[in-house]
């Protein structure tokens, strides 16, 4: 049989590094997007170059919705033996503390910074189910031992509209502030969102800036607008802070932009603004914040919104290891009309959302 694995990513080489440290010879990588002609010394092949006779597959994409789709097609095409992304970490456990720490997120090596049991207890007792809850146990958990035991498993469904949360109940109209557009994926993936939960849209304002990413945010917005032409697209080339003014971000290559503190040659400049003073007469009923860091300071931002007009939330809890207590602790200061929710819906603690929903609201 020969060892292949899918996906030529962020993790393909620790992958291939792992499972040949325990004599398991990857032959090549497969991957239908990537640019690259070879990874760690082998070929990267697409499929329609695959012979899929006698090869197992070991996936390394880390996107469980995007996974299920490579699993479907590796069916249709004849794989006998496919391994998942989770079914791979439980085979080489020793994945997991190599992913973590190459993901450079919420993992540090000093356990204190990522857990701070007093906090967590006070959050935990704001958290409205079950399933929030076991959900934070088990991150507690995983934090402390990096095994597949204490794996966070995601959710297999769509990021910021939970089925099993009724995140809108309350909402005519949606206005929605879409903080990390990134290049206008979200837009795409909230419209159906927005659609599937039958709600009609008053307007979506992204922010996003990254000056690289403005531009594929644009053309999707326009594209959008011919499709949906009721709908009110706003775009904010700035990042959402607790001032409006200019900061210092490392530039990562139009993915995304994270605050720094030393000024050198791979920093950018770039605008910031306070929410409560951007969208003034147009309060926003859901605010999405993944912002690479910088959710407490726009949280901060958005005081007088979030403390005034409840709006539903969906906020980036991964980013810095204290984000998982401190995020919450603060919103529940600024406004304790909240249910909170926790879910998460990537691989290595990744893209954990914290969802508030007003008990009670004003508007």
């Amino acid at each position: 049989m020969v060892n292949v694995i899918y996906g030529a990513g962020i993790y393909a080489n620790i992958f291939c590094k792992e499972m040949e440290n325990n004599n398991i010879q990857v032959e090549y990588f497969i991957d239908e997007y990537t640019e690259l002609k070879s990874l760690s010394n082998k070929k990267i092949k697409r499929l329609k170059d695959v012979s899929f006779d006698d090869i197992i597959i070991y996936i390394s994409i880390t996107s469980p919705m995007a996974e299920i789709e490579v699993q479907q097609t590796l069916k249709e095409l004849g794989t006998k033996k496919v391994y998942t992304f989770i079914e791979t970490l439980n085979l080489f456990p020793n994945l997991i503390p190599t992913c973590v720490k190459f993901t450079k997120t919420w993992h540090t090596d000093d356990l204190s910074k990522m857990i701070q049991m007093d906090k967590i207890k006070e959050f935990k007792s704001l958290l409205n189910d079950k399933k929030s809850i076991d959900l934070l146990d088990t991150i507690v958990e995983f934090r402390k031992n990096l095994i597949p035991e204490n794996y966070p498993n995601p959710e297999l469904e769509p990021q910021y509209f939970p089925s099993d949360i009724n995140l809108f109940a309350h909402l005519d109209k949606i206005k929605f502030v879409d903080g990390g557009a990134y290049i206008g994926d979200t837009i795409v993936e909230s419209i159906v969102g927005f659609e599937n939960a039958n709600k009609n849209i008053d307007y979506i304002a992204s922010f996003e800036p990254d000056q690289a990413n403005i531009k594929k945010l644009s053309e999707e917005v326009k594209k959008q607008k011919e499709l949906y032409p009721d709908i009110n697209f706003l775009i904010f080339s700035s990042g959402l802070w607790s001032s409006n003014e200019i900061l210092e971000f490392s530039d990562n290559s139009g993915s995304s932009s994270s605050l720094v503190h030393i000024i050198s040659e791979n920093t950018i400049k770039i605008q910031t603004v306070e929410l409560d003073k951007t969208l003034i007469g147009a309060s926003p009923n859901y605010i999405k914040m993944d912002i690479e860091g910088a959710e407490k300071m726009a949280i901060l931002g958005a005081k007088e919104t979030i403390g005034e007009y409840s709006p539903v939330l969906a906020i980036c809890l991964y980013h810095k290891p204290h984000d998982l207590w401190e995020l919450p602790l603060l919103i529940n200061k600024l406004n304790s009309n909240y249910n909170m929710y926790l879910r998460i819906y990537d691989n290595m603690g990744l893209e954990l959302v914290l969802y508030c929903v007003p008990k009670s609201y004003n508007v």
